[in-house]
């Protein structure tokens, strides 16, 4: 995990001096007083457009870094056995939260999850079924995750990076990305 957050740090760090340099082209080129405004806009259009250029490289780079890493997070979490008689007891089980699960006690709830603990997916599937249906007990069954956390954290630090890479140079922040990446675990 630290050298992930190394490398997207690296990346934003990269992104933050494209940003400076651009804002320094484009304060020299409104300064510059043989220039219309209109040739201006011309020229600030065409150094943001080269901008462009290299901060989609950034996003391509640090898609790939979240993806391996996503992915080596992964590696170890087990997938249960399914055929048809787990389908059928994830379906019951799926209906009975939805209809009953806010009535029913810690123990009902834990009896019915627990046919399912060694997958690792549909243990994710009915944490956050438990999560939207406002049903007790989400704590106690699942616990806390760190894996689950991360890779939550990853997704939302990629959809941070490409709204932030993918605006207006001059109007990007990246300080959001640095909170992300501070709020993963080791």
């Amino acid at each position: 995990m630290t050298k992930f957050v190394e490398e997207i740090r690296k990346i934003i760090r990269e992104f933050n001096a494209l940003r400076e340099a651009t804002k320094g082209k484009t304060a020299s080129i409104m300064k510059d007083e043989r220039y219309s405004d209109d040739f201006k806009r011309n020229l600030i259009a065409q150094e943001k457009q080269a901008c462009k250029a290299i901060q989609e490289q950034l996003i391509s780079k640090a898609k790939k870094i979240t993806e391996d890493a996503k992915n080596e997070l992964l590696k170890g979490k087990t997938v249960g056995t399914r055929d048809q008689a787990f389908d059928i007891k994830l379906s019951n089980v799926l209906q009975l939260l939805k209809t009953i699960g806010d009535s029913m006690t810690l123990d009902e709830l834990t009896e019915l999850v627990e046919p399912f603990r060694q997958d690792y997916y549909t243990m994710n599937l009915l944490r956050k079924v438990f999560v939207k249906g406002n049903i007790k007990g989400v704590m106690e069954i699942f616990g806390v995750d760190r894996i689950d956390h991360n890779v939550s954290a990853m997704d939302e630090l990629m959809k941070h990076l490409s709204q932030e890479f993918n605006r207006d140079i001059d109007k990007a922040d990246t300080m959001r990305l640095l909170i992300t990446l501070e709020v993963m675990k080791e």
